[in-house]
């Protein structure tokens, strides 16, 4: 179940920052050169922007020498003339996504695992709580509400204590685990279970507890740039 106005904003959180999002992106025609992951052109090309558009000649002493927020801003808009169009990513934040300001929460990593919205549960639980508009600000959380928003939390984990001797996860986690492993029919006796805040946590965790010495047959797929592969690589 996706927010409409999420689809909305999904071209303008690609070509937001630039005219020309990819412009240094090699001819796969004419090049046998290793391409560019897409994440790493867009920070190579902002990069290059900014620095070739943000006072290119000019050398800052101290910080009273540096240009005021306005005129900094007006470079900024200059350089990126599309930024504007991002603004619909506030709106929606402030829309949908207000809970994460009253918690104090900010999402800056996007996985694939997208964020329940107020309006979202409101819908799929037939909710009467009011929706905020554009024109007004948004309506409190409510006070009884039995909506699955949780904290976000932290933990360090060791995999092989943790095979061992298991984990005392919260109410929560523990149900997450068994509707999962009743959905995939496995035991708990044969298989145990680790959350991890992304991939390239889950790949960490199997390259420092992988008995690689003694069993090799662990085969990755290395024809396309992954960073989870390269944090396993390199552990």
């Amino acid at each position: 179940m996706q927010s409409p106005s999420l689809k909305e904003v999904t071209q303008v959180c690609l070509h937001g920052c630039f005219p020309n999002p990819f412009p240094s992106l090699p001819d796969p025609q004419n090049t046998i050169s290793k391409p560019r992951s897409t994440s790493a052109a867009c920070r190579h090309n902002f990069a290059a922007t900014t620095t070739s558009s943000f006072y290119p000649n000019t050398q800052f002493t101290n910080h009273e020498s540096l240009p005021s927020l306005e005129e900094s801003f007006t470079q900024f808009t200059k350089a990126y003339p599309q930024y504007s169009e991002t603004n619909r990513v506030d709106q929606i934040r402030a829309q949908e996504f207000y809970h994460l300001s009253l918690s104090n929460h900010i999402c800056l990593d996007y996985i694939g695992i997208g964020l329940f919205s107020h309006l979202q549960l409101q819908t799929q639980s037939s909710s009467t709580v009011p929706v905020a508009t554009s024109s007004s600000p948004p309506p409190p959380p409510p006070q009884n509400s039995d909506f699955p928003f949780f904290n976000i939390s932290y933990k360090s984990v060791n995999l092989k204590l943790q095979l061992l001797h298991g984990g005392q996860g919260s109410e929560l986690e523990s149900t997450i685990k068994r509707r999962i492993m009743d959905f995939l029919n496995i035991s708990e006796n044969d298989y145990c279970m680790v959350f991890t805040a992304n991939r390239s946590s889950a790949f960490k965790l199997l390259a420092e507890s992988y008995p690689f010495q003694s069993s090799q047959k662990l085969l990755t797929v290395y024809d396309y740039e992954s960073e989870a592969v390269e944090a396993m690589i390199n552990t």
